[in-house]
């Protein structure tokens, strides 16, 4: 309960305003009556609302009754590089290349990396080196298929919400999109259904993998 102040404010002390210790009678010494609460009001239309309607009798607005229940979980996209052999890439490179590509390799299993943080390095770092480097995320060391002509750094993809990035980091034998080698140090936005080439015959492109997860 509050009470009226002399000075508009609701003090919750009959005798003395807790705001301002205004003195809470009035001039004849009779106590002052409590305040009067305030009218619900529509958040549509402004409206006083009589009590116990859902929906505002003027403008038909819903009211609120108490909180909001909670949103249930949605689905969270995670992504993951797919990682594959292009032989018409390798076509291309060797053709431009000359015998200096290795064969194609006759066993190459898809397989997928999954994606976490803001960037992913790929390039190309075998487990046994001096002095230890740490192991890229898409690493095309591994066997049965691993790359050559991949550098050791060779580029990074990079996350900003659900858009990517991929930028070559001044690779030996460079990094393509759509059949053109991206300039060194120039981020290149890749779409869902792109392609990025590098090494001899190496393609990697992204895929988004939803799961259930707590709401972004």
């Amino acid at each position: 309960m509050t009470y009226a102040c002399p000075n508009g404010h609701r003090s919750t002390d009959p005798d003395a305003c807790s705001e301002c210790d205004m003195p809470m009678s009035d001039e004849v010494g009779l106590p002052r009556l409590p305040a009067a609460a305030p009218p619900a009001r529509c958040p549509a239309c402004g409206k006083a609302q009589p009590g116990g309607f859902a929906y505002c009798p003027h403008c038909g607005a819903r009211q609120s009754t108490g909180p909001e229940p909670l949103a249930p979980p949605v689905a969270v996209a995670d992504f993951e590089a797919v990682v594959s052999v292009d032989r018409a890439y390798y076509d291309e490179t060797r053709a431009t290349g000359g015998d200096e590509r290795p064969p194609f390799p006759g066993y190459a299993p898809e397989r997928t990396v999954r994606l976490d943080g803001a960037a992913t390095e790929i390039g190309r770092v075998h487990d046994l080196r001096n002095p230890p480097r740490p192991l890229p995320p898409v690493n095309l060391a591994e066997r049965p298929a691993a790359d050559l002509g991949v550098s050791r750094l060779h580029a990074v993809l990079q996350r900003d919400g659900d858009d990517w990035t991929v930028t070559d980091l001044d690779s030996k034998n460079g990094t393509y999109v759509a059949g053109t080698r991206l300039e060194p140090g120039a981020p290149r936005a890749i779409g869902p259904d792109e392609t990025v080439n590098l090494g001899f015959w190496t393609a990697i492109r992204l895929r988004r993998k939803p799961t259930e997860g707590s709401r972004p």
